[in-house]
């Protein structure tokens, strides 16, 4: 809807925007609020209520702060003709970008989604993880030990961390230079994990077959087969890796319990000395390397910080190829 003769100028970065709107706001509903408030001023500028459109925008920007005056008077003067694209491309209520004309269900969706990317980006970039320690632990020494509840105690006594704290680990082996000449030797540690793991898998729905039926044949007290725990994914690697296992955790000892196999069987987890003993004896002796990154809070808000712990959390698990678990939030 040009009129006016006014010149129609190159589209404006519109995710700084975006990004400025989210460091400003601390409320879910209020960052909403901007967003959508800027979206109705591009569409107020198209359908030619200019003074409408140019006072919601002032307000918007004397609330985001005068200090980036030069990008706002960018970005008003180059709204004439890029109104939709601007209106479209900042992360609005669908509501309100369903008043652009021939919009559809993706129409903006792509700007918005590089929006909400770039935005993570400059989140992340913000935030330094903390190296909080890094624990060495021995399979063979913790089966050694047949009192359980000494097992637990040690691995509590490591002091992981507090509970509030958000931590990325990864569990590995330790000895890099020893991985490499057992590869050059041919002796692979993927190949011996699978073989243990496939061992074990058979007699794991065996036993989770059998929960079942006894679940429905005694369903106020179903019999727990002996060994019946979750196990966490196999991935399939061609080539030996370092990193058993990527995750983060709000409570990491308990996380380090289910891992190691000392506590909670029925939460997904690798479990290790539930199985390791009887079909793993290769690599028992072998040191396991847990290294812990605590993520400091976002000053914007809780969600945007778990989006960020989890964007380095697949980060991580993209460089490590773990051989257990999965990609992503759980």
């Amino acid at each position: 809807m040009l009129e006016r003769g006014l010149e129609v100028k190159e589209a404006f970065n519109i995710y700084q925007l975006d990004s400025l709107i989210d460091e400003k706001t601390e409320i879910p509903l209020e960052r909403a609020l901007y967003k959508d408030i800027f979206s109705t001023a591009c569409y107020l500028y198209l359908i030619g209520n200019i003074e409408a459109s140019e006072k919601l925008c002032n307000t918007l920007f004397d609330y985001l702060g005068r200090k980036r005056g030069t990008y706002f008077s960018e970005l008003m003067s180059s709204l004439c003709g890029n109104e939709k694209k601007y209106g479209m491309g900042i992360s609005s209520h669908v509501e309100i970008l369903n008043m652009f004309p021939n919009n559809n269900s993706m129409g903006g969706v792509p700007e918005r989604t590089a929006n909400t990317l770039h935005s993570l980006a400059n989140s992340v970039c913000k935030i330094q993880p903390q190296s909080r320690k890094s624990v060495t632990i021995c399979l063979k020494s913790l089966i050694d030990e047949k009192d359980e509840k000494k097992r637990r105690e040690i691995v509590r006594g490591e002091n992981w961390s507090s509970k509030s704290e958000t931590v990325i680990y990864r569990i590995g082996y330790k000895d890099e230079a020893l991985i490499k000449a057992m590869s050059a030797a041919g002796i692979s540690l993927c190949q011996s994990w699978n073989s243990s793991w496939e061992s074990i898998k058979e007699e794991y729905e065996q036993n989770k077959k059998v929960a079942k039926q006894n679940k429905v044949a005694l369903p106020e007290k179903p019999e727990k087969p002996k060994k019946l725990f979750e196990l966490a994914r196999l991935n399939e690697l061609k080539t030996d890796t370092l990193a058993l296992y990527v995750g983060q955790s709000k409570d990491i000892c308990k996380r380090m319990e289910w891992h190691l196999g000392v506590t909670n069987p029925s939460s997904y987890a690798m479990h290790l000395l539930r199985w390791l003993p009887d079909y793993g004896a290769s690599i028992l002796n072998m040191p396991i390397k847990i290294e812990l990154w605590t993520v400091p809070p976002c000053e914007e808000n809780i969600d945007l910080h778990e989006r960020v712990a989890q964007a380095l959390e697949d980060q991580l698990w993209d460089e490590c190829q773990p051989l257990f678990g999965k990609r992503g939030a759980r």
